[in-house]
């Protein structure tokens, strides 16, 4: 017994040393006479034409006006206005850090007292920095604080995330007073922001806790900066609208919004996982002040040594492991990531199940995970995709991609786009994929669209192995770090609704390209080789040969007796297909050097 309270005390003890070691990184106590324009950037209109409504069909039209914005008395005093008759009937604030104050983790707070009345909508909440990884919600959104009207005594805690409209998630909890209103008197909201878990309290009274467990299928995209945001939107689709009992004008009032960063909630930010070696930099909180020392396991410190973001190289290694040391004052912590460095030939984008850089985002028509059909010996795996295009013929599966920091060698040809498919569509159907920037890419457009793949289906009913060619030339306006989709799109003779059940999606190197796909391989005995331009088929039967590009296109169509052939052809990437007058069948992917 003895044994166990000597250990509570020592992990309590701990946790007492871990919060004296937090530090106030950032505060605004609206001391003075105005705004602190420094902090605080006001957004201007109703939203349009991007957003009208601002995305929720609100009323407000947001001013940097004296009239909406008031910092007296050591208060920021946001306040909705009703002109009746004015060009904006309804006038209010929203107040931003963006590009002033964004920061990863730690204790976000604030003391407010809410306005009161129908249609009244405060918030306190954040936005990521950078859409990293796609539009709203696919970077995410934390609500610290948000009140409707029709209930004056509750708080909401919330974060978004999840696929592009309508596949958008949220999930949250309320934390409500047992007597009186939030417009009685000022209360404190916080969330405690730490890696993987997001904790949100009232008047220092946990309410709520949200983890990385959380949000199923969808990636956790709550490890980058976010910015705060202040504001008291008038009407919209959750909270209704004013109506007769409504009295204006109403205030958001703020006491003070503070950040703190340290043990308590700090992790390192940055890439965890990374498709190939390469450059991958990492932030830690910038502890005012403080010493910060990093080592790299299985990798090199280019730069940002003793400060607290650093450029890592990362090489082959099996094990990886970044660090960092953070000393001021009495307090000596140190911070650990494991970084994942694929080395591997074949590194596995997506198996649809355990392996996941990908995540589906949003499609056209239906998707969904299941277990194969007809497993062969090139898939017998428990899980995979379906997709099944919708009749428009912009219709596309799109995936969040993670992790792919560079595409070097798929633009250089050592490595190749692969996945396995099995499909009912007929046989010469294309497919198109892309690598893509979701921000600068609007469906079907193609600003954002780096790399460009095709297959032509040469099989039916069968799980195959495919290669995708690569087709134009590589965008360079969007840079390998952007690329956050993965698209794909299959495109028919007529628009039905058929199915393409998908697994292994992968970058695969050449030398590791799935090279033999076989029906009663048994039955026919054949070799290829390759050697100086040329393919070599070594056979004691009468064959139908047929040599494609990975685009689908034909190159060589012949028959040949038994013995040895030799068939010339450029360097690149070939589909071969043999077939004896029995029906059997032999596909094989080739690289001719």
């Amino acid at each position: 017994m003895r044994g166990i309270l000597a250990f509570v005390m020592a992990v309590l003890f701990g946790s007492q040393i871990n919060a004296q070691c937090d530090q106030l990184f950032w505060a605004d106590e609206f001391d003075g006479a105005a705004l602190n324009t420094s902090n605080w950037t006001p957004e201007i209109g109703d939203g349009c034409p991007a957003l009208c409504g601002w995305g929720n069909n609100e009323w407000q039209y947001y001013t940097d006006s004296p009239d909406n914005i008031i910092v007296e008395d050591g208060l920021l005093k946001i306040r909705a206005v009703h002109s009746p008759g004015a060009p904006q009937e309804y006038t209010s604030a929203r107040l931003i850090t963006k590009e002033n104050i964004s920061f990863a983790s730690g204790r976000v707070e604030a003391r407010m007292k809410m306005p009161i009345g129908q249609g009244m909508w405060p918030a306190f909440w954040m936005l990521p920095e950078d859409t990293e990884y796609g539009g709203w919600p696919l970077s995410g959104e934390i609500d610290i604080m948000e009140m409707v009207g029709y209930e004056p005594n509750t708080t909401h805690g919330t974060i978004h995330y999840g696929g592009r409209w309508p596949f958008n998630v949220f999930t949250g909890q309320g934390a409500a007073l047992p007597n009186g209103t939030l417009n009685d008197d000022f209360h404190t909201y916080a969330i405690e922001w730490s890696d993987g878990e997001i904790r949100w309290y009232f008047d220092d009274a946990l309410f709520s806790v949200k983890t990385i467990n959380d949000l199923g299928i969808f990636p956790w995209p709550f490890d980058r900066k976010y910015h705060i945001i202040l504001n008291l939107a008038v009407g919209g689709n959750w909270p209704g609208y004013p109506d007769a009992s409504t009295i204006f004008p109403q205030e958001l009032q703020v006491d003070y919004v503070r950040v703190y960063q340290g043990p308590t909630t700090a992790f390192i930010e940055g890439d965890e996982i990374l498709t190939e070696p390469g450059t991958a930099d990492y932030t830690v909180p910038n502890i005012p002040g403080a010493n910060f020392t990093w080592t790299a396991t299985g990798g090199t410190v280019l730069s940002g040594q003793g400060s607290s973001e650093i450029t890592v190289e990362w090489v082959e290694a099996e094990s990886n492991e970044i660090a960092c040391t953070i000393s001021y004052d009495a307090c000596n912590y140190t911070l650990n990531k494991t970084v994942d460095v694929k080395t591997d030939c074949n590194v596995i984008l997506s198996d649809f199940e355990e392996q996941r850089l990908l995540k589906w985002a949003w499609f056209e028509g239906v998707y969904e995970e299941s277990s194969p059909p007809s497993a062969n010996e090139i898939n017998s795996s428990a899980n995979c995709a379906r997709y099944m295009r919708s009749t428009n013929a912009a219709s596309a599966l799109r995936m969040t991609l993670r992790g792919l920091n560079t595409t070097s060698s798929i633009e250089n040809g050592a490595s190749f786009l692969t996945m396995k498919l099995f499909t009912n569509a007929p046989v010469g159907s294309t497919l198109f994929a892309y690598l893509e920037d979701q921000e600068s890419t609007n469906f079907p457009g193609s600003n954002g669209r780096r790399l460009t793949f095709s297959h032509v289906t040469t099989t039916q009913l069968e799980w195959v192995d495919v290669v995708f060619n690569q087709v134009g030339s590589v965008n360079e306006t969007v840079s390998p770090e952007e690329i956050n989709f993965f698209t794909f799109v299959p495109i028919v003779s007529e628009n039905v609704n058929y199915s393409f059940f998908m697994d292994d999606i992968a970058v695969t190197g050449a030398d590791c390209l799935p090279a033999v796909s076989v029906q009663n391989l048994d039955e026919l005995y054949v070799n290829l080789g390759t050697d100086e331009g040329k393919l070599f088929i070594y056979h004691d039967l009468p064959l139908d040969v047929e040599v494609y590009t990975l685009m689908g296109a034909l190159v060589e169509k012949t028959k040949t007796e038994a013995g040895t052939d030799a068939i010339d052809l450029n360097a690149g990437a070939y589909l071969v297909i043999l077939k004896d007058d029995q029906g059997h069948r032999l596909n094989q992917k080739i690289i001719i050097r």
